[in-house]
């Protein structure tokens, strides 16, 4: 088995400890109770975007304490 990096999806200047790679996002949403983040990648040839969808099986959340 093979380790897998730890990436970190923020846009504080908080740091954690042990986080492989840190990348921003563009924007989270709640949508039917769950949360979709888009957000895009470096750049040029080595860039991308990516789109991460999270559903916390019916349970109430506060989308401004995520992220």
């Amino acid at each position: 088995m093979q380790a897998q990096p730890i990436l970190q999806i923020s846009n504080s200047d908080k740091n954690f400890p042990l986080i492989s790679r840190k990348t921003s996002f563009d924007s989270k949403f709640r949508i039917n109770g769950k949360l979709r983040i888009i957000g895009s990648f470096g750049q040029g040839i080595t860039g991308g975007k990516y789109k991460i969808f999270i559903d916390f099986n019916n349970i109430d959340f506060d989308l401004n304490t995520i992220l």
